[in-house]
């Protein structure tokens, strides 16, 4: 019964890991993909795959290094100090809002895209503002239910989600034109990167895992990677077939390239999975900021929870409507000052931690200092370029 368990609340944390990651930003992978040319950006998933990799087992031996329940800027605080905090808040707090409304947007798009296939026969039906505020009003309901709902919300939306993705490989195959994977016209090379290091992100996640498998720590390392390679295999699986059925003609949001050629019952599939992804992102993202503003802030429940419902609808009901923008910027400025911080903050945990861990990485120190050029440089080309 103990091991049943255990097998359990491990698929529970891989599920919740999973479910963080494949968010909105799958939708943006085809189009920048298409404009780096697919075998460019097929190997910057790869290659950022392993980064992110290697920065969520970090996370994770810093929670195990440290007896205290935290958040990433409750962890930082700890180790760097105030101003680092100060720092790092900002940028959490930062992206995990712009994350939640680009959720929105593209969550509102696609329920408008289901609801009207299946009741007119067109892509369009209700008014976006409607949606918006239909999709947000749902989302904040199940963020309220709390940790134990997430959990098994999550564990059925991402083993649907994963479905869905397999389906709409399939059905989309006979379209496949490989043809297409070689065409694209004025590349950008550089445009996946922020794009994946967004559709990436999962540290939200890892605190989570930590109270799923609360007990049984030494499967937070094995949870872990596994919940990074399957998102990576479902990306390269849903890019590689965007972009072989549409190619150059791939659109930002993936989907709407897809129905002109493949027609009504795939762009259905297309947007029930778009509506899931969309979802356990939403929800795992706005139960860390509710957590964040109790735990770390000292923040009342009840207006915990009325920031997290008003802040990211406010901005979408105000005009903010570029999603591509958002999680470009978001990957490569937010994420990569974020992958810095967590960077020295695990130096100086593995120094002055108060908890033996579970595990602990066994990396060369110059595989560090690389990661942090790599990010400071992905900062630095994002604001003077794409600023």
């Amino acid at each position: 019964m103990l091991t049943q368990i255990l097998n359990r609340n491990f698929f529970y944390a891989v599920t919740t890991l999973i479910g963080t990651i494949v968010g909105v930003g799958i939708f943006g992978l085809p189009y920048a993909f298409s404009r780096a040319g697919f075998f460019i950006g097929l190997a910057q998933l790869i290659v950022l795959g392993g980064v992110t990799m290697i920065i969520h087992l970090m996370f994770g031996e810093i929670i195990l290094r440290t007896n205290e329940k935290h958040n990433l800027p409750g962890y930082i605080e700890r180790y760097l100090g105030k101003r680092w905090e100060v720092l790092v808040s900002f940028s959490v707090l930062t992206g995990i809002l712009g994350s939640m409304v680009a959720y929105i947007l593209v969550g509102g798009t696609f329920l408008n895209v289901l609801l009207g296939q299946i009741i007119t026969g067109s892509s369009d039906f209700f008014s976006d503002n409607i949606l918006y505020l239909a999709f947000w009003f749902l989302l904040t309901m199940f963020i309220l239910f709390g940790l134990k709902t997430i959990e098994a919300v999550e564990f059925i939306m991402t083993i649907i989600l994963i479905m869905a993705v397999a389906a709409i490989a399939i059905l989309s195959m006979p379209y496949v034109n490989v043809g297409n994977l070689f065409i694209f016209n004025n590349p950008d090379i550089f445009l996946p990167y922020g794009v994946i290091l967004f559709a990436l992100a999962g540290t939200v996640a890892i605190p989570e895992i930590r109270e799923i498998l609360i007990g049984n720590e030494k499967k937070i390392k094995p949870a872990i990677i596994l919940g990074i390679l399957v998102p990576v295999a479902i990306y390269a699986l849903f890019t590689f077939v965007i972009n072989g059925v549409t190619g150059p003609a791939t659109s930002q949001e993936a989907l709407s390239g897809l129905y002109k050629v493949v027609g009504g019952p795939i762009y259905i599939l297309g947007a029930i999975f778009g509506i899931l992804a969309i979802a356990t992102s939403y929800i795992t993202f706005g139960y860390y900021l509710y957590e964040t503003f109790l735990y770390d802030y000292g923040i009342n429940r009840m207006f915990a929870h009325l920031l997290i419902a008003v802040i990211p609808i406010t901005f979408v009901l105000l005009g903010v409507r570029n999603f591509i923008a958002i999680i470009s910027f978001l990957g490569a400025v937010m994420g990569g000052f974020e992958g810095i911080a967590m960077i020295l903050t695990y130096f100086k945990a593995k120094k002055s931690g108060n908890r033996t861990p579970e595990y602990s990485l066994k990396i060369p120190h110059f595989v560090y200092y690389f990661l942090m050029l790599v990010f400071i440089l992905g900062i630095i080309y994002t604001v003077a370029y794409r600023g």
